[in-house]
């Protein structure tokens, strides 16, 4: 940033880096923008209102979801008809899940709303299986083995195969 600012901090108002990077790049579909709008907490962030920086596309799909009837009857996605808690279900996967995985490669804590946690164990639960074959050619890896009385995000990751060891960075 500062080469090309030829060495001119005075024109950087701000630089923040920090866990909005895989949300910034999600919503902008490739590319950090250059301000974007973070609500982290109460009471300083309430002014900004939820989705304010998102693509309106984005926003409405997200208020849509938030809503529980989005959850029932049938929706569509890749061109076909579906029931929409399956496709709830698997949307909240992707989301904990690799958002684990973008937290874990950038070394940021990472934590899930315990709603997504539940639904992610739901799909998970249908699908994964200790016995799985590995590989880049399998949608699932095999599922890894956690002590009782794990954390609800820990028993998700594993049951995608994630190894809670893999070291950050």
């Amino acid at each position: 940033m500062l080469r090309e600012h030829a060495g001119n901090a005075r024109g950087i108002g701000a630089v923040m880096i920090g866990t909005t990077h895989f949300t910034n790049a999600v919503v902008q579909r490739r590319d950090l923008a250059e301000v974007a709008a973070v609500r982290i907490g109460a009471p300083a962030t309430t002014a900004l209102p939820p989705f304010c920086d998102w693509p309106a596309d984005l926003a409405a799909l997200a208020r849509a979801w938030a809503e529980p009837e989005a959850w029932t009857g049938m929706t569509r996605i890749a061109s076909q008809d579906a029931p929409a808690e399956m496709v709830g279900i698997t949307v909240a996967d992707e989301l904990v899940v690799h958002g684990w995985d973008m937290a874990r490669a950038t070394g940021q804590p990472y934590a899930a709303e315990p709603e997504l946690v539940d639904a992610a164990g739901t799909f998970l639960g249908m699908f994964a299986s200790p016995d799985a074959p590995a590989g880049p050619e399998v949608p699932f890896g095999p599922s890894r083995e956690l002590p009782g009385g794990a954390p609800a995000l820990d028993r998700v990751l594993a049951l995608a195969g994630r190894d809670l060891s893999w070291p950050a960075g």
